[in-house]
């Protein structure tokens, strides 16, 4: 699973000075910081998570979202999702609640896992659909999931 924080980009700065929201048209960075609530609706449930990390930009017309955080799953079982719009990954831990933890069991989606999914950020929300997200094992939950987070 990938694991990452991204406490420095708070105060990014290139060699020039610009930060890096400066960069990104716009970008919403915010690392460290409990977030609004997030959700990845498949047709099993829904896994409702707390961004506590989230980098969101569009630059030249690509969005590039990283995006994690603690929740909850359908039946109540700790989750922690990771979300990588560049690198098209969506990752959810299964009875974990912490980065870098090592799950027992995960769901996963994206190009490298199943197929390539369709990531917007409109304002401070970034939306993701037509996910394909299976198991560690390979079994199929849903091939049509939706990853939505307000990183307001």
């Amino acid at each position: 699973m990938l694991a990452f924080s991204v406490a420095a980009c708070v105060d990014a700065s290139d060699k020039d000075g610009a930060t890096e929201t400066e960069q990104g048209k716009d970008a919403i960075v915010n690392a460290g910081a409990t977030i609004r609530n997030g959700v990845v609706a498949t047709s099993s449930g829904r896994y409702a998570f707390t961004a506590t990390t989230c980098v969101a930009s569009t630059v030249d017309g690509a969005v590039d979202a990283e995006i994690s955080g603690p929740g909850t799953g359908p039946d109540g079982e700790p989750i922690f999702v990771d979300f990588t719009a560049v690198g098209q990954e969506l990752t959810i831990g299964l009875g974990v609640d912490k980065p870098f933890s090592s799950p027992e069991r995960m769901l996963r989606g994206g190009q490298y896992v199943t197929r390539p999914f369709t990531v917007a950020l409109t304002g401070r929300t970034v939306r993701a659909t037509n996910i394909n997200l299976v198991t560690d094992e390979g079994s199929s939950i849903d091939d049509q999931a939706s990853f939505e987070v307000d990183c307001g």
